[in-house]
């Protein structure tokens, strides 16, 4: 009988843990918070490595003819770096985007930058006589639309809910750069954007948790002796269900959740050890 008991918690703790693992998942996935802190923290990260990336250019006395070998390592991440020396241009990393071969200060002269392809924000440095420019792509905006031309958020930086990019401070999140200028917003919709591997991740976790609980629930629901004991369960797992709905319907905060979710766990150990 023990042998027994102890198989049947251990469908308990496997179905207690996937509910656990599919609960943060959905918190940490599914949310529109994280889901802007992962956009600021990306964005950052791509700042980060244009400055340094401009630094190490500004090592590199001669582009004529310069070898591949003599360039930075990570030029290809999809960043453009262009350099103007006496405001002539005499480097460019790529061909993606059209830039003014002679350096204007008013074309420059902004931290976020439209151009025919999208949008993008803006490093700059100076040394000597030389300007070095690095644009960070952002969201490329297409005139056509076909299957490889396609209104975006540049890859590292899609959001998971349906996002539009707004040049209004007063609609969204506001994002800045590391400077704390203001760039440009990001207004959210609950919609899910992103392709539906994520949602059956967490749909897959949520299912097993729920099958391993059922039949730790059908087991010991059988050894019941009395209908007190029968009616006690089966109204935890219906107000469990209840809660669940309610915290997602109304959006219930991250630390309310979790406090809930703690008593709940608490509630079943204690109700299933006595």
């Amino acid at each position: 009988m023990k042998k027994k008991l102890r198989t049947y918690h251990i469908l308990q703790g496997i179905g207690l843990l996937l509910l656990v693992v599919a609960f943060f998942s959905e918190v940490y996935f599914l949310n529109h918070y994280t889901d802007i802190k992962r956009f600021k923290k990306s964005l950052r990260s791509n700042e980060n490595q244009a400055d340094r990336t401009l630094e190490a250019l500004k090592s590199i006395e001669f582009f004529e003819n310069i070898k591949a070998s003599e360039l930075p390592s990570n030029l290809q991440s999809g960043i453009s770096y262009f350099v103007y020396e006496d405001k002539e241009l005499v480097y460019w990393s790529n061909n993606l985007i059209n830039v003014p071969e002679v350096f204007e200060n008013n074309f420059y002269n902004r931290d976020l930058l439209k151009l025919n392809n999208g949008y993008y924000a803006v490093r700059k440095k100076f040394y000597l006589n030389r300007n070095y420019i690095a644009l960070i792509p952002i969201y490329y905006e297409y005139n056509t639309h076909n299957s490889y031309l396609k209104n975006a958020f540049q890859p590292n930086l899609k959001p998971l809910f349906q996002t539009n990019l707004s040049l209004d401070s007063e609609q969204g999140e506001f994002i800045s750069n590391k400077e704390g200028k203001y760039l440009f917003s990001l207004v959210q919709t609950d919609k899910l954007g992103t392709n539906d591997a994520i949602c059956i991740f967490i749909a897959v976790l949520y299912l097993w948790g729920v099958l391993f609980l059922a039949s730790y629930f059908i087991v010991i629901l059988k050894l019941f002796k009395t209908r007190k004991q029968f009616v006690v369960i089966s109204g935890l797992v219906g107000g469990i269900l209840l809660l669940r709905f309610i915290m997602l319907y109304f959006r219930v905060p991250f630390s309310v959740q979790c406090f809930v979710l703690w008593v709940i766990i608490g509630s079943i150990r204690s109700e299933f050890s006595s």
